[in-house]
Formats: C-alpha cells, sequence, structure tokens
C-alpha cells in the first residue's frame, strides 16, 4: 500500500494511517512523497511492490478464460 504524502500531513497522521493499513492486512504501507519528488518520492514504494512480487500467490482468475469473448485470440 501506497501512503502518499501531502504537505500538510503530520507524521503522526502518516503513521496512523501505517498502523491501520497493516492492522487491515497491507502486506507493507510505504509513505511515498511522488507528488512532491517524482521518482526518487516512490522508491520504497517500488522495493515493496518487488518484496510482494516475492511472495507466495494462489492467484486464480475469476472466470473462465474459455468462454471470455475477448480473451482469446
Amino acid at each position: 500500500m501506497c501512503v502518499s504524502v501531502c504537505s500538510t500531513d503530520t507524521d503522526r497522521e502518516l503513521e496512523i494511517v501505517r498502523e491501520k493499513a497493516l492492522e487491515a492486512g497491507a502486506f507493507t504501507a510505504e509513505v511515498c512523497s511522488h507528488w512532491a519528488q517524482g521518482g526518487a518520492g516512490a522508491v520504497r514504494l517500488a522495493d515493496a511492490v518487488i518484496a510482494a512480487s516475492k511472495q507466495p500467490s494462489h492467484f486464480q482468475f475469476l472466470y473462465d478464460l474459455d468462454v471470455c469473448t475477448y480473451c482469446s485470440p
């Protein structure tokens, strides 16, 4: 999860959002300032996405791909 920082946010407010996200089951909750710093402000989020993608997954489609008319070539 990305917690986007606004100029009026306090450190305590950001920490509360992080805590609540983690309590709700988020893999992580990274505070990011990409709106102000561009890519440099999203490096921690990118690292978290990479780490999450390496975790075991039980991915499955919600529908049968054989019956999806726009999924087939």
